[in-house]
């Protein structure tokens, strides 16, 4: 009885781990702010080569268009979407260590800032913490943790009130 007791634990644990780590292993992380008038801000990631990046992001204020494009280490521009519209996404791989710099230009503009929400995921390693220091765990992952908590919870309690029997 003590055998089958520990093996429903064991798979109950085993279950929640896994609800609690694949959503935090592949976690969407969010950024919004402001891009002041004849201004850009930057996001940079310092990552080890073979580093896999993908993202997205939206832009209002005004009509909602800014310059986007990436910095490798060696300041070479790897992606230049140009002057966008509201959205776009992009994805790339670092073909080498060091930080790549993702940028939002928006120098044209003489009386409109710029929000800008970006979200994106990191795969593969990095040297140092992404350098945004406002980000946020996204809402799947936070139910996710909660969920995962709560039923860890209710198997402990059910465990332990068979055990008392």
């Amino acid at each position: 009885m003590f055998k089958k007791k520990l093996f429903l634990f064991s798979a109950l644990a085993s279950c929640l781990l896994l609800t609690i780590c694949i959503p935090l292993a592949i976690a969407q992380q969010t950024e919004a702010f402001t891009v002041d008038v004849l201004s850009s801000r930057v996001v940079i990631f310092n990552l080890e080569e073979s580093a896999e990046v993908k993202g997205s992001f939206t832009v209002s204020g005004g009509v909602g268009d800014i310059d986007f494009y990436i910095i490798n280490p060696d300041g070479e521009r790897i992606i230049d979407l140009g002057h966008l519209n509201r959205e776009a996404k992009f994805e790339f791989s670092a073909s080498a260590s060091g930080p790549y710099t993702l940028r939002f230009d928006n120098s044209f503009s003489w009386f409109t800032p710029k929000e800008v929400t970006l979200r994106y995921e990191v795969e593969g390693e990095t040297s140092a913490p992404i350098i945004p220091r406002n980000v946020q765990i996204s809402v799947a992952v936070e139910a996710a943790i909660i969920i995962g908590l709560i039923l860890l919870g209710v198997a402990i309690a059910v465990l332990l009130k068979r055990s008392r029997k």
